[in-house]
Order: structure tokens, then C-alpha cells, then sequence
């Protein structure tokens, strides 16, 4: 099973910024559209078509964009074991680009993480520009994702080692301070040429005071600098 056309992996553990950098990437009209996830993992689902995944995510070059995350990988690596075509499928991954995107911030990381999944926070920012809702500070939640976050990074590289991958390794806080330059690493590493600007993504920036407020409250309680 030879896919075309040529794909490449953005992995990390959520709210590292992989929306950000998508933006940026499909903007480039040159590194496609990372969608969402390359399969759909849940219970019950159709058997995945790796070919469909990848030309939904393709631009007009024939270069396309996927994200994972952690948990997805876990479950398609589980559901890859059990397929038909497994060795040819894991033979394609050993050749395809990957790019490991991670915050060197894992405490502001897991406060994001955690408001993203807490019911009484609005923190996807409602198109009418409603007030977001602060949910209670929780520091055994927040020292939980902080817990999951430095798990999951730990079973990428993990994963990386065993199979002889060396993914292109990029921080959130180098693309949020240095987006051009960050993109065209990307690029580089995609054998893709350069921009010189990059189009502003739509995606907004979701720290705000509450996080900070969380953050220095959780520091406090667990004693951390």
C-alpha cells in the first residue's frame, strides 16, 4: 500500500499550540491542512481508510498535514495491530516526516488543558463575545494534567526511540515568539521552500488573567517556582 500523496505528522499532547501551528502551516498553501486527527478512534468506528485521511488533508502540490495527539495515537497504533495491512502501514510511517510539537511551559499548558474541559468555562470564546465563565481553581485537576501532559510527552519520545524515528522537535514558545522563523523550520524539514510572511491565523491567544491568576495560585499551594 504506497499512499499517495505524501503526508507528514504534527504530534503532541493537547493545548501545545498544534492549532496555531496548523494555521500558520495551511496558510503557507504549501504543507496542507492538518484536520483534526488522522483516524477516527472511537468505539465503533468504520475501518480507516489512510489514503481518504490523507487527501482530505492534501493542498493542490499534493503535500498534506496531519496532527495527533497522544491518546489518538495510542488507539490507532492498537487498532494498527489488528488490521490487515499493518507491516505495510507501520513501513510508511518509518519514511514519513514527523514534527513533535511541545511547551516548555507544562504548568500553563495543564491550566489550559484543564479550563478547555472544565463544564463552566466558556473558554472556546463564544462568536458573540459573551463573558467567559471562571470555573473554581482546582489544584488537584490541574497537578492531574500537569501529571497526563509530562506522561504523554514522555510516550512520544519513548515511541520515537523505539522505532529509530528523529522527529523535527519545535516549542510552542519559539512559535509564538518567533512564528516565521518557527514555520520555516517546518518547511525546511518538509523539503518545502520558504515563505517570507505568513498570513495571521484565526486562532486567539487563551491565556488571559485567569490563567495567570491559576498559575500563581497553583505555585503557591504546591510550592513551585
Amino acid at each position: 500500500m504506497t499512499p499517495s500523496p505524501p503526508f507528514y505528522l504534527i504530534c503532541a499532547v493537547q493545548r501545545a499550540g498544534t492549532r496555531l501551528l496548523c494555521e500558520y502551516l495551511a496558510g503557507t498553501r504549501r504543507a496542507g491542512l492538518p484536520p483534526g486527527a488522522l483516524f477516527d478512534m472511537s468505539i465503533g468506528a468504520a475501518p480507516f481508510d489512510m489514503n481518504a485521511a490523507i487527501r482530505d488533508a492534501s493542498t493542490p502540490g499534493g503535500m498534506a498535514g496531519l496532527r495527533m495527539f497522544w491518546n489518538g495515537w495510542e488507539a490507532f497504533l492498537a487498532r494498527l495491530a489488528d488490521a490487515d495491512n499493518s507491516g505495510a502501514a507501520k513501513e510508511i510511517l518509518r519514511a514519513v516526516p514527523f514534527v513533535w510539537l511541545r511547551r516548555h511551559d507544562t504548568l500553563r499548558q495543564a491550566v489550559s488543558f484543564w479550563r478547555a474541559t472544565t463544564p463552566r468555562d466558556q473558554f472556546r470564546r463564544p462568536s458573540d463575545s459573551s463573558r467567559v465563565n471562571a470555573p473554581e481553581f482546582d489544584a488537584p485537576a490541574i497537578r492531574r494534567f500537569v501529571e497526563l501532559i509530562e506522561s504523554q510527552d514522555a510516550r512520544w519520545g519513548r515511541w520515537f526511540d523505539e522505532n529509530g524515528i528523529v522527529p523535527l522537535e519545535i516549542a510552542y514558545e519559539d512559535l509564538d515568539r518567533h512564528p516565521a522563523r518557527t514555520v520555516n523550520r517546518v518547511l525546511e524539514h518538509l523539503g518545502v521552500r520558504a515563505v517570507v510572511t505568513l498570513t495571521q491565523p484565526t486562532v486567539k491567544r487563551q491565556a488571559d488573567r485567569l490563567t495567570e491568576q491559576y498559575v500563581e495560585q497553583y505555585k503557591t499551594i504546591e510550592g513551585v517556582s
